[in-house]
């Protein structure tokens, strides 16, 4: 009896003897991953975890208009508060991720936290550019200091919200 020598679907220099318990297509260990029932290939994992992703286009659109508001709108008043925003920047950032889940009537997407993260840094932007070209022309780029600890922990709230709490 002839063994003959099978390769891994997504590296075909890799020899294996390992098949995803699903669809039984040959993985290496770089392409397992281990589920209750067994090892399966990266593919039949992500099919599986698309069933639970059911955001729609419209979802997208209002988590950028509810991140960009909210970057432009705090990025322009709670910079003001001084050392007191440490506090408030996390609190505004999880209640922008909660407005966002509500308002997408609580389904999941994939991306809805990337693109919550980035409509906040570009809304943010807006706010801060006036003030950075002034600060920069002014060889003071410090004066940015209070402006990038609300950014931070404000897109950590979200981040929080969004990805770890609702992921």
């Amino acid at each position: 009896m002839s063994e003959t020598t099978v390769y891994c679907y997504y590296h075909p220099d890799t020899p294996t003897t390992l098949r995803c318990n699903r669809c039984n297509k040959p993985i290496c260990w770089r392409d397992a991953v281990r589920t209750p029932t067994g090892y399966r290939c990266k593919t039949c994992v992500r099919q599986q975890q698309d069933i639970f992703f059911n955001a729609t286009p419209i979802d997208y659109v209002v988590t950028a208009g509810v991140a960009l508001f909210v970057g432009y709108l705090g990025q322009r008043i709670v910079p003001q508060l001084g050392w007191f925003l440490i506090f408030l920047a996390p609190v505004i950032g999880g209640i922008a991720g909660e407005v966002i889940w509500q308002l997408s009537r609580k389904r999941r997407g994939r991306y809805v936290w990337i693109v919550a993260l980035a409509s906040l840094g570009v809304g943010a932007l807006f706010a801060v550019l006036p003030k950075l070209q002034f600060m920069l022309a002014a060889g003071n780029p410090l004066g940015l200091l209070w402006d990038l600890v609300y950014f931070g922990l404000a897109a950590a709230g979200v981040f929080a919200r969004l990805k770890i709490w609702r992921g």
